[in-house]
């Protein structure tokens, strides 16, 4: 009888497990969101955990207004930057796992700050904040360390990554230019980035991950440019059936863009494998527009297309949408969400389950199971009832 229990035991342990481990097999996500139900009801807005293929997230931090998020290098920490009064912007502190708060502050930015924003954690100083790649904020003391000033270059407020390289040893800054010189993008080392290490032509970037070229798009080709010496630049050309390509990343030696169809009009998100040259159709059609951006985890990658605010008469949103791509077997995931969702770029995505109870009913041996270890328990201790009786 107790091999029996035991079996019975191990096997309802498994099934309750299955659907964990069918979750935990997938990062989840850590972004700003917005909720906009109708055309004139006020949005809402919060920090949230987001499973693949759910369009409702498991897990929300409310917000008095609206945010962007990003994750730090270990991805155990969110920054969350919101509007304050007065001009000013609120940095939160928050725990990646449950959302808790950690610490916040309230600073004024030294240039016009928004959602749009790009963020990240620098590489080397984690009390430093890096937005829109040119302006560092200490958050120990509230102090703008690094400024366009200080670094020479003329930045804009909207970049749409962090401009890191993989390693975080190197960082693209994107030089609008001024009377005296063109736009272009310049390479710095993050330890000493007031020193341009080299120049290149304006919108270069990403980095390869082994930041030895920088990717530039030159009409219909797309060229490697070498970090080091003086190799011409290695050229790719774009397929014809691909218009408007827009470079989002790279990641194990593969270069991920969002690609419009020439035809159709679809988007699709299309890779460039840089040994072999060749093109790949990652997913078509999706949902992605031309602001999307994306992030990489392990053989995870995420595209996101973050919900942007439209003002006229009054303010919407519109829509959003998030790809997961599994590049060990080539299945995506696609969530598409109408109106609002996501509203957040750049590092969002964080190995393991999201702190969410486990449902036993999505096994369907689950309740089966269940009943006949609690038949057993009760039998048991029946037995063991009869014999102190007896005694």
């Amino acid at each position: 009888m107790n091999a029996i229990r035991f079996v019975l035991t191990l096997s309802l342990l498994f099934a309750l497990g299955a659907s964990s481990d069918a979750r935990a097999a997938a990062p989840f996500s850590v972004v700003a969101w917005v909720d906009q139900a109708e055309l004139f009801v006020t949005p809402e807005y919060s920090i949230v955990q987001l499973h693949p293929g759910s369009a409702e997230p498991v897990l929300r931090r409310p917000m008095t207004a609206q945010a962007t998020a990003a994750l730090s290098r270990d991805r155990q920490t969110a920054f969350v930057v919101s509007a304050a009064d007065a001009g000013r912007m609120r940095i939160e502190v928050l725990d990646a796992v449950d959302l808790r708060l950690r610490s916040s502050m309230t600073v004024q930015p030294p240039f016009f700050w928004s959602v749009e924003t790009a963020m990240a954690q620098h590489p080397t100083r984690p009390e430093v904040l890096m937005l829109s790649r040119c302006w560092w904020l200490d958050l120990g003391t509230g102090e703008w360390v690094e400024t366009p000033a200080t670094l020479g270059v003329a930045c804009s407020a909207y970049a749409a990554s962090d401009g890191l390289s993989a390693s975080g040893r190197y960082l693209l800054l994107d030089d609008v230019g001024a009377p005296d010189r063109s736009a272009r993008t310049v390479v710095v080392d993050v330890a000493n980035p007031r020193v341009l290490l080299r120049e290149f032509p304006e919108g270069a970037g990403p980095l390869l991950d082994d930041a030895a070229a920088v990717l530039v798009q030159v009409g219909s080709r797309i060229e490697l440019h070498p970090m080091a010496g003086s190799a011409m630049p290695q050229p790719f050309p774009i397929p014809p059936r691909w218009t408007y390509l827009r470079v989002l990343g790279t990641h194990r030696g593969v270069v991920y863009a969002r690609g419009l169809d020439a035809v159709t009009w679809a988007a699709a998100i299309v890779q460039l494998d840089v040994q072999s040259g060749e093109w790949t159709t990652v997913a078509d059609p999706v949902a992605l527009d031309f602001g999307a951006n994306m992030d990489v985890l392990d053989r995870w990658v995420q595209f996101v297309s973050p919900a942007t605010e439209i003002c006229l008469i009054v303010c919407i949103y519109t829509g959003s949408s998030q790809v997961l791509l599994d590049t060990g077997s080539g299945a995506t995931v696609q969530t598409v969400w109408p109106t609002g969702g996501v509203v957040s770029r750049g590092r969002a995505l964080r190995a393991g389950a999201a702190p969410v109870a486990v449902d036993a009913f999505t096994n369907p041996v689950g309740p089966l199971l269940l009943a006949v270890a609690m038949l057993l328990l009760a039998g048991s201790q029946r037995g063991r009832r009869r014999a102190t009786l007896g005694d």
